[in-house]
């Protein structure tokens, strides 16, 4: 009986423990700690997944992107739009601001180093050597679209002031996707198929790139993030070519325009000689004779 008694008072308190064990095991959601995936930083995505952000290129990417909330840039990302970088303008800054002291001041140190991580996507390995049209580097082409247009982007985040008429994603948004689509044009052009030559290096290399990233082969996210930069790197192609076409257009509009403005400036000077030659002439007085004439 003794027994019995002790252990209900026992059975009773189990559900009660139970429910106290699992409160103190839920996350915290005080603090800056986040609640779900969705608040989660691209840092800490990265950290809490395993990745190695101790990789040369993700660390100094995560120098200026690791604040950004992934899952909410995502949207953006799928359009095109560089929008969501308003929102973090400053940490850009204050990010770059600790990579031009890594690199020792020099801005061009660091236009260096991310012309090289974005190289190792557009790189052409050995196995596809065989698709590079004769004599076309690749690499060099590259490399110096992106030297010109990095400087360009750097500037802009290290010195941009807020203004009623222009936003950083504006200036930003002007670079970047042209940058990309130039490149992704101007190489493809030099491959033997093409934009589908193209899209099996850039599979290779980035599959390559990610797998030393996520340390291990078929990560879940290799797919999704290889689905969605193929995206954009698709799309900024195909609006720079839009916009090569628009200028050949206008070049020649111009050109036409220049001609029939040619040809008329040519008619009236035509027009000034002829009206020139009846002035020294003058009109010549018809004879009596000649009026009295028929037909």
């Amino acid at each position: 009986t003794t027994t019995t008694t002790q252990s209900q008072p026992q059975q009773q308190q189990q559900p009660h423990q139970q429910q106290q064990q699992q409160q103190q095991s839920q996350p915290q959601t005080s603090g800056t700690q986040p609640q779900n995936q969705q608040t989660l930083t691209l840092r800490e995505y990265f950290a809490g997944s395993g990745f190695n952000i101790s990789n040369d290129a993700v660390e100094d990417y995560l120098e200026l992107f690791g604040t950004i909330k992934f899952y909410e840039v995502l949207p953006d990302l799928m359009k095109n739009s560089f929008t969501f970088v308003n929102r973090y303008r400053d940490d850009i800054k204050a990010g770059y601001r600790r990579l031009l002291q890594k690199y020792g001041g020099d801005p061009r140190n660091v236009v260096k180093k991310f012309v090289e991580y974005i190289l190792r996507v557009v790189d052409i390995p050995k196995e596809h050597q065989e698709r590079v049209m004769e004599g076309f580097e690749p690499t060099t082409v590259a490399a110096d679209i992106l030297e010109a247009k990095l400087e360009k982007v750097f500037q802009i985040i290290d010195t941009y002031t807020e203004t009623p008429n222009t936003r950083f994603s504006d200036l930003l948004g002007a670079i970047i996707p042209d940058a990309i689509g130039e490149i992704v044009t101007e190489i493809s052009e030099g491959l033997n198929d093409g934009m589908n030559d193209f899209r099996v290096i850039y599979g290779d290399n980035v599959r390559n790139m990610f797998r030393a990233v996520f340390r291990q082969a078929d990560h879940m996210m290799e797919k999704p993030f290889t689905d969605l930069i193929w995206h954009n790197l698709e799309g900024a192609s195909r609006v720079y070519q839009m916009k090569v076409k628009a200028a050949q257009r206008g070049e020649k509009e111009k050109e036409l325009i220049l001609e029939i403005e040619a040809a008329l400036r040519a008619d009236e000077d035509e027009q000034d000689k002829l009206e020139e030659e009846l002035d020294k002439h003058g009109e010549k007085e018809l004879s009596e004779q000649y009026k009295k004439g028929s037909v």
